[in-house]
């Protein structure tokens, strides 16, 4: 008998700054682990994987008015960057 195996990749993006997206990214961060926490337990889609990606800063107009600012202490990454990271996943 064959058996094909599907894998289907959930991804949940943030990104962190002031204290709002702060808060959005901590419930993103908690929706990710409810809606996994679901698929294992109730649906048993063992096959499903889930990732949340939490970036640093980057360079998107969220951001524009004070990137070079950040620069000066942190890394800004460019969105490029997070894309590729993700995709590496």
């Amino acid at each position: 008998m064959n058996t094909s195996l599907s894998v289907l990749h959930v991804l949940t993006l943030t990104h962190s700054s002031f204290v709002d997206y702060c808060a959005t990214k901590a419930g993103a961060w908690m929706v990710h682990d409810g809606l996994a926490a679901e698929l294992r337990s109730i649906y048993k889609a063992t096959g499903v994987k889930t990732t949340s990606v939490h970036p640093g800063w980057a360079n998107t107009p969220l951001i524009k008015d004070h990137v070079e600012t950040i620069r000066k202490s942190m890394h800004v990454m460019e969105p490029q960057e997070v894309s590729d990271a993700v995709v590496k996943q």
